[in-house]
């Protein structure tokens, strides 16, 4: 999938090595879109902070900083809380818990923590009973990308 622009779910979809053309390109686009707002935050929440429509509160309890994050009309999901916490002296995340507009609740502790061109990031992030893990592993960063890796699909992506 190659978005032209992730926002306003304009972009391209190919499927087993062939371009969607056809009018079902639109449930496509609005699955990469659902995907990228939820993978980001799984992936980069701590750059997400500070998005638009995003509300930050914050207490520090038991020597732990937790920051309530809730949000106007914005997203998928505007009724989900998220409680992002952080032990209160290193600054280090440790995990969120939230309860999502459904009703869901869950808690997640991250770990995992690699250091990649000056950035921290979490590879795993297991659910409190352990039934769930999410991992972001292999990640790499790169100073620059070329271009056509956001409009071909034959670019050839650094290594």
């Amino acid at each position: 999938m190659l978005f032209a622009d992730v926002n306003q779910k304009k972009g391209r979809v190919m499927i087993h090595g062939n371009e969607i053309l056809t009018d079902s390109i639109s449930k496509f686009l609005d699955y990469g879109n659902a995907r990228f707002i939820n993978d980001t935050y799984w992936l980069a929440m701590p750059w997400k902070l500070n998005d638009p429509g995003v509300h930050l509160t914050h207490v520090t309890n038991s020597g732990d900083c937790v920051l309530t994050l809730t949000f106007d009309n914005v997203g998928l999901t505007p009724g989900d809380t998220y409680y992002v916490i952080a032990d209160a002296s290193s600054g280090q995340l440790k995990g969120w818990k939230y309860k999502l507009e459904d009703g869901e609740e869950d808690e997640f502790d991250w770990s995992g923590w690699i250091e990649s061109g000056g950035v921290r990031l979490s590879e795993v992030k297991t659910s409190r009973d352990s039934k769930t893990i999410i991992r972001t592993d292999r990640i790499k960063t790169f100073e620059s990308v070329p271009d056509d890796c956001f409009t071909s699909f034959d670019a050839a992506f650094p290594q």
